[in-house]
């Protein structure tokens, strides 16, 4: 038997506590001296031996409680012994070959596979081979075969990736690699077994049964290609600042040393920086005055000297130069309060918006159709012939981002929209406070907004809500303060309050900065891109309205046609380097790296490694084959069967414990 996690046992040390409570003394060492007893009347002797073995079974009970509790969180696991099965079973080898970026060091790859190829080479003619690579993603390489030349030339292909490999998440996906199949199955694990891929829970580590049938063994076989750590350079950040640029160099298991870096952006070299990196440390290199080109600029930083791990000796960056994007904003004064706030708010905005002001009496109809969203000050502001070119507009798809004002006090029905205002004077004063009651989260314009409750509205202008409107989010009277308005193929953003101070405070909050970014990427179909991404991780392509594009990997391959975009949401970034995303209004890049884990080559501890081994079959164990074919039987865990017996223990001691409360009250 052997235990999991074997510092819970530190736990039993809690069991002094109910030898400190049952403390009990069965005579007085204090004796009095008492001059004669021959006129006291006699009385009954007390007995207190009944009375302390009761407490000491109490006493063991509760000693007993805390001694399971301890050795259920320590989970013990009970090896058996391995089962003899009549006849030659045979067996379904799942050779799992580590192809993450680590493997890329040196001949780690060359030396996992020639282990691959002895274990296939070893396999009895009746048992069957499988190929898994396990990286940033777990495949199966090759089916399951009896064919030895098949597995060998599946092993021949396999090459190190860029993802990165969790030994807990690999364990854990072991059934959906196997299937249903009828067969014992025995796990080979060929990796350099990276310190940083062990999961947080050692019990992750351990295979529980694939399925439910009773007759399969699994068994879990380590064969380590490497032991102790190796030296390894890495570049592990680009970060901009206000002069230039700032690159991250750093050393894993290496000696002081000088390193000298090149920077390149879109190809062209800005300089070479020469640094003296501490032992096993880091240092910075600051490129100043660096200039950019309009758009997106490609960052590479790269040590000049490689080593034997050469994949993270670049780091690439995307630097977004792109000019602010226009958006007409159409006002009743170029001058007003609305205009001030929208214009600084669009501005700052992750995606960068320039806001060009436009007057009601100035705008020339035909230019909405330039823009893929429009902001209006006040709707209520807006006259006839503009309301039929916004309404064209929304027809043909436009969107439309709109607040209300002075003007649309005195109407009846707002323009565009044709909602009929509700019975409220508001135009009587200003009313009391209100504050935010209810707001859609699930809406992507609010989704990701915090510190709404905060706001305080004095005015908002009361709507009847229709058919063709979702209200995303209502005051504590329950009137509306934010709607969502379809018509045709368009939208209408519409905040039933003003901008101006008098109105409300919500432009002096820090929610309105976000609100105002969140609502131009949705009312522009531009989802912000994360412009740097570990490889392994899924690019998330949104689809709305039917918009295509396509995606190109670094090797210059469309991983994505215009076609593809209709079915597919994402796509897997499993190279390094920069992936360009062409949309209908833009192109972007991204940039990939390698998970900076995997540059820390160091390895399981021996110490860990032995007790991995000890918590799954051994080699030799699983492929013991005599006339009746023997195989491990995965471990049987206990602690799940001592929380019964925990629960029968704490029962019996609240009984007895209840019993005694009563013996002591009928004494009283």
């Amino acid at each position: 038997m052997s235990l999991l996690a074997p510092l819970f046992l530190i736990g039993l040390g809690a069991i002094a506590l109910p030898l400190w409570l049952h403390r009990l003394q069965t005579q007085s060492l204090k004796r009095e001296p008492f001059g004669s007893a021959m006129f006291l009347e006699p009385s009954e002797r007390r007995v207190h031996l009944k009375k302390e073995f009761r407490y000491l079974i109490l006493m063991a009970l509760r000693i007993l409680v805390l001694a399971l509790l301890a050795f259920a969180f320590a989970k013990p696991i009970l090896q058996r012994p391995p089962t003899l099965i009549a006849g030659q079973v045979p067996t379904l080898h799942l050779i799992v070959i580590d192809t993450s970026f680590s493997m890329g060091h040196g001949d780690r790859m060359n030396r996992a596979k020639r282990i691959a190829r002895e274990l296939i080479n070893a396999k009895a003619a009746a048992d069957q081979t499988q190929i898994i690579s396990a990286g940033g993603s777990i495949e199966r390489a090759a089916p399951a075969t009896n064919n030895g030349a098949t597995a060998r030339q599946a092993v021949a292909a396999l090459e190190p990736g860029a993802g990165r490999l969790d030994f807990g998440a690999l364990i854990a996906g072991l059934g959906g690699l196997v299937g249903d199949v009828e067969r014992h199955i025995v796990v080979h694990l060929v990796s350099d077994f990276q310190a940083s891929g062990l999961p947080a829970r050692f019990g992750d580590l351990v295979p529980g049964p694939i399925n439910d049938h009773n007759q399969r063994a699994v068994a879990l076989n380590l064969h380590p290609v490497v032991a102790g750590e190796a030296a390894n350079w890495t570049v592990e950040f680009v970060r901009e600042t206000v002069d230039g640029l700032d690159v991250g160099v750093r050393g894993f298991n290496t000696e002081e040393q000088d390193q000298e870096l090149a920077l390149f952006i879109n190809g062209q070299s800005v300089g070479q920086i020469t640094k003296l990196v501490p032992a096993a440390g880091q240092a910075v290199y600051s490129f100043d005055k660096v200039e950019y080109e309009p758009g997106d600029n490609r960052i590479e930083a790269s040590l000049t000297a490689n080593d034997l791990l050469a994949g993270d000796d670049t780091r690439y960056a995307v630097v977004d130069n792109t000019p602010p994007a226009p958006v007409l904003l159409i006002t009743t004064s170029k001058q007003s309060l609305s205009v001030t706030y929208l214009s600084v708010a669009l501005a700052t905005g992750p995606r960068g918006y320039r806001a060009e002001p436009v007057t009601i009496a100035e705008l020339d109809p035909r230019v909405l159709q330039r823009y893929p969203w429009i902001v209006v000050d006040d709707l209520g502001a807006v006259n006839d012939d503009l309301a039929r070119a916004i309404t064209a507009y929304l027809n043909a798809g436009g969107a439309v981002l709109s607040t209300l004002g002075e003007q649309a006090v005195t109407r009846e029905r707002l323009p565009v929209t044709g909602h009929r205002v509700g019975e409220a004077n508001i135009a009587a004063g200003i009313a009391a406070l209100r504050s935010v009651d209810w707001i859609d989260t699930s809406h992507p314009a609010l989704a990701r907004t915090r510190g709404w409750r905060s706001v305080n509205v004095a005015r908002a202008l009361p709507l009847i809500t229709g058919d063709d409107d979702r209200v995303l989010m209502t005051l504590a009277d329950g009137q509306p303060l934010l709607l969502e308005h379809r018509r045709g193929d368009g939208r209408l953003l519409l905040l039933t309050t003003s901008l101006d101070n008098s109105w409300t405070d919500l432009p002096v909050h820090p929610v309105f900065v976000g609100f105002i970014a969140e609502a131009a990427a949705y009312l522009a179909d531009e989802a912000v891109l994360d412009r740097q991404q570990r490889a392994g991780a899924s690019l998330v392509l949104k689809q709305t309205r039917g918009a295509s594009g396509q995606v190109v990997d670094p090797a210059g391959r469309t991983v994505l046609k215009l076609a593809d975009t209709r079915r597919a949401q994402e796509v897997r970034l499993d190279q390094t380097g920069f992936y360009e995303v062409y949309t209908p209004g833009r192109q972007a890049l991204v940039a990939v790296n390698a998970d900076s884990r995997e540059s820390d080559l160091a390895t399981m501890s021996p110490e860990a490694l032995a007790r991995w081994r000890s918590a799954v079959a051994r080699p030799e164990q699983a492929a013991t084959r005599t006339d009746g074919a023997a195989l491990e039987a995965p471990p049987l865990e206990l602690w799940w069967w001592l929380l019964i017996v925990l629960a029968l223990v704490v029962l019996a001691e609240s009984l007895l414990g209840n019993r005694y409360l009563g013996l002591r009250a009928d004494a009283s």
